[in-house]
Formats: structure tokens, sequence, C-alpha cells
């Protein structure tokens, strides 16, 4: 029998709607985004949970997954688009229409 519990909480001072990490996160270890609201949040993990930076990503971020190398998040916003997102500079890189109001996103491993 496993019996499975909450462990500590982490208040990233947004409503969550999705979140994806980096495994890698460089010299700060691992790394996760928070998307909600209008904004992504980082959370490192390093040493204990530690709330980093929050990016305004426009209207409703819904969902967010990490492109590999971890420095381009893509985000189904709520609108008709999914964004990619600069990690580092906090910038859109560029918009995709996909029509709807998209409501989770994943990027699939590239093919070898």
């Amino acid at each position: 029998l496993v019996t499975l519990r909450a462990s500590t909480s982490v208040n990233v001072g947004i409503p969550p709607t999705g979140i994806a990490t980096d495994s890698e996160g460089g010299g700060s270890g691992p790394v996760a985004w928070v998307s909600g609201g209008s904004s992504l949040v980082s959370v490192s993990f390093a040493a204990r949970p530690i709330v980093g930076r929050t990016i305004p990503v426009g209207h409703l971020a819904e969902a967010v997954a990490i492109a590999r190398g971890g420095a381009t998040a893509w985000v189904a916003d709520g609108d008709p688009y999914v964004t990619a997102v600069d990690l580092d500079t906090g910038r859109d890189l560029d918009s995709v229409r996909v029509g709807g109001r998209p409501s989770a996103i994943a990027i699939p491993p590239p093919i070898d």
C-alpha cells in the first residue's frame, strides 16, 4: 500500500493553471515555470523552493511547455494562440494562431 500526501506548498502569487519543468536548470538546479492569469512565474528547486521572476505573457496563460534546452516556453494563452516566450529576456518570440481556446500544450521530443 502506498500513501501519497502533499508536501510543502509554494505560493507563486498567481492562480496556477499549468506547470512545466526544466530539469536541467543550469547552475541553479531544477526550475519549474507556472502559468496563470497573464503571467509565467519561475520556481527554483536548488536547496529549497524559491519563487523567481514573473514574465507577463498576455491574456489568460492556461498552460506552458518548455522547449528542449530550457530557453523557450510555449504558452497556450486562452486566446486562439500559442506564444513562444524567451525565458532569458521575457520577450515574446512568435505567436501561432491555433483557433479555439487552447488549454494544454506539449512539445514532442525531436525525431532522430
